[in-house]
């Protein structure tokens, strides 16, 4: 009878256990971030609606949305070393472990679609696209980054 007791509450801690990791992998876990999190197709941000988001200098391409939009960014970030950059830096070429080579450092990109070429958004940039919007900060190793740029999509494609 005790054997199969134990047996009985170790299946009961598996179950909730397995529940447990589940429950995290469909709800992510806290990264701190502000940006959305689209567990399906986005819609479009309707005309004139605000949406304010956090792209963090530790992480890559984030799905923001879906166009079109007009993009306004602040911010600084630290890309590691003391390097110290804005949405519309121009400082420190990009290289070929850069999100974007052609591009500088720190700038702030987006990316029509999952695999669109990166391009600047700087502070300011308007996106006529009604596909998926993809954003990041240009830098080839996020490990040391620290910081985020604070970014205001608007619907619609007017200034």
């Amino acid at each position: 009878m005790q054997v199969r007791t134990i047996f009985t509450y170790g299946l009961i801690v598996l179950a909730v256990f397995l529940f447990a990791i589940k429950m995290w992998l469909v709800n992510g876990s806290d990264t701190g971030t502000a940006a959305p999190s689209f567990h399906h197709e986005p819609s479009p941000i309707p005309i004139d609606e605000e949406r304010v988001i956090e792209i963090s200098a530790s992480e890559g391409w984030q799905l923001v949305g879906k166009g079109p939009v007009r993009l306004k960014s602040v911010g600084k970030v630290d890309l590691g070393k003391g390097l110290q950059t804005n949405p519309n830096d121009e400082k420190r070429p990009g290289d070929l472990n850069a999100l974007a080579p052609d591009l500088p450092y720190g700038t702030l990109l987006a990316r029509i679609g999952e695999n669109g070429k990166p391009f600047k958004v700087g502070v300011r940039a308007q996106i006529a696209a009604k596909e998926n919007i993809y954003l990041a900060i240009n830098d080839g190793d996020r490990s040391d980054n620290s910081g985020s740029y604070i970014v205001t999509l608007t619907g619609g494609n007017k200034y």
